[in-house]
């Protein structure tokens, strides 16, 4: 089960976050998914995911995730990656920058018949801002 689970998880990934491929989203992702920490203002639901995939490739259009590490064990499935992407649209109110971000995350799936049903999210969002001039310290 763990390694099936991996291979839907490298699908989640590659499909729909690197190649926005949202037909593939109802057979990756379960109508019943939970993201237990979305992104402020997005509910942590199966809408709420999709829309957060279209704000983030809006604005990053080259978005890329590389998988650093990935363990599984039964049902769940630990992702360690690096997204890199060039602001090139509008990101959350911010007009495009121009500019490249680098972000490393870890991410935990757990699945259920194939699909993603829950999701826990670490992302440096501070650094995310950090590097496109948004904020300063």
């Amino acid at each position: 089960m763990s390694e099936e689970n991996k291979a839907v998880d490298r699908r989640w990934f590659e499909e729909i976050w690197n190649q926005g491929k949202v037909s593939a989203f109802p057979e990756l992702v379960s109508r019943d998914l939970v993201v237990h920490n979305p992104p402020v203002g997005i509910p942590g639901t199966f809408e709420g995911i999709q829309q957060s995939i279209s704000i983030h490739r809006a604005g990053f259009p080259d978005l890329h995730f590389d998988i650093d590490a990935h363990v599984a064990e039964g049902d769940l499935v630990a992702t360690m990656w690096t997204a890199t992407g060039t602001h090139l649209g509008e990101w959350v109110g911010y007009q495009p920058s121009g500019k490249s971000v680098r972000v490393q995350g870890m991410s935990l799936q757990r699945y259920k018949d194939g699909k993603l049903i829950e999701l826990w999210l670490a992302v440096d969002m501070l650094d995310w801002f950090l590097q496109l001039g948004l904020v300063e310290l």
